[in-house]
């Protein structure tokens, strides 16, 4: 009987033997499979890092796009009201270029008219001077003829020289 048990016990502990072996193996696979699940897990937390860096970055430039675009729009703001400033200082230049034009034309007419007036002067002093001369001649006649009138008395002269006062 005790070496039934004896045996019996030998059996349980060989088969306790390799169920603890197989228990053992088991605790590697696990122990292996911890460790690659611990590596896998690190990965994945490096991945999450940087993909939390990239988003980070992805971020700072949407903001900065959104300041690119706020940017955009004031400059876009600021160009369109200098281009209507622009414009309206065109179109004053042209309104004063047309008023400059219409200056110097009027400029040269009354340029024109000096000279046409100062040839009418010219020519009203050229006959006033022609008309100065022959009244010059008139009178010298006249002078002398009044002096033959005293000298020789003679009546009819003095008609004469009403005639030729009224002529002049």
């Amino acid at each position: 009987q005790l070496l039934g048990l004896l045996k019996s016990i030998r059996e349980q502990s060989e088969a306790t033997e390799e169920k603890l072996q197989m228990a053992m193996k088991d605790k590697e696979i696990l122990v292996s499979d911890i460790e690659k699940l611990n590596d896998e897990k690190t990965n994945l937390e490096m991945n999450q890092h940087d993909l939390l860096q990239k988003l980070k970055a992805a971020q700072e430039e949407a903001e900065k796009g959104r300041q690119v675009a706020a940017e955009k729009e004031a400059l876009e703001s600021e160009y369109d009201q200098t281009k209507a400033k622009l414009d309206d200082l065109l179109k004053k230049l042209d309104a004063l270029t047309k008023v400059n034009e219409s200056l110097n034309e009027e400029m040269e007419n009354l340029t024109n008219y000096a000279d046409e007036l100062a040839e009418t002067n010219k020519a009203f002093a050229n006959q006033t001077a022609k008309l100065s001369s022959e009244l010059n001649d008139v009178q010298e006649e006249l002078n002398i003829v009044q002096v033959a009138m005293q000298n020789a008395g003679i009546q009819d002269l003095s008609r004469y020289i009403e005639s030729t006062n009224n002529t002049i």
